[in-house]
């Protein structure tokens, strides 16, 4: 059996980590810092969370998810829609450039990443992260105890 070296990613979801989804509520509080493991959230459940930054490797907040157009890409005599052309999603863009981060030594040598997200975003952020060619090979899914 062949060991996978590639960085385990585990999506939770607010709810699932104890989160409140409303921000007058305290949240439980389930997740907590782990020096080896970088916490990646949304904008509004880093806030809901009210998570410190002391403590995580590292701390990345994900923009807002659009659409992307063919619009938005300068094709330079391609077909449309080929490989290199086609728009990356945020998040497939952010991992990207936190593993870089990593290999450079901008960031500490995170082991995990913790993506926090809202439970309505849960399968289409798990299709990006196995969907994307470079974000599987770079990070592989874990799936919680229990679970296929």
């Amino acid at each position: 059996m062949l060991l996978d070296a590639r960085i385990p990613l585990r999506i939770m979801t607010s709810t699932g980590a104890g989160l409140s989804e409303t921000p007058d509520q305290r949240p439980a509080r389930l997740v907590e810092p782990d020096a080896w493991t970088v916490l990646v959230a949304r904008v509004a459940d880093r806030a809901w969370m009210s998570l410190p930054v002391e403590g995580w490797a590292a701390v990345s907040v994900l923009p807002p998810d659009r659409e992307a157009s063919s619009a938005d890409v300068t094709m330079a005599g391609h077909a449309t829609g080929c490989a290199c052309c086609v728009a990356r999603s945020p998040l497939a863009v952010l991992l990207s450039d936190l593993f870089q981060q990593r290999a450079r030594g901008t960031l500490p040598l995170f082991r995990r990443v913790l993506l926090v997200i809202s439970a309505s975003a849960e399968g289409r952020v798990s299709r990006i992260v196995t969907d994307d060619r470079l974000v599987s090979a770079l990070f592989r899914l874990e799936r919680p105890q229990g679970t296929n």
